[in-house]
């Protein structure tokens, strides 16, 4: 369980194993690409764009 959420990072590739490539910028003052556990990731974002519909959602 994640105790805390307190990170960003933007999801870069979907990968055929269902694992991700994110980018982000606060380690180590860089920017840099990770490849996370799914145990480390708590969810997902995307904008609402006007005029697009809805993308298929799944859960983590």
């Amino acid at each position: 369980m994640i105790g805390a959420i307190d990170h960003v990072g933007i999801v870069e590739g979907v990968h055929r194993d269902g694992t991700i490539t994110t980018i982000e910028g606060d380690t180590s003052n860089r920017v840099m690409r990770h490849r996370p556990s799914r145990a480390c990731i708590s969810g997902y974002g995307y904008p609402a764009y006007s005029g697009v519909k809805a993308c298929a959602r799944s859960q983590v």
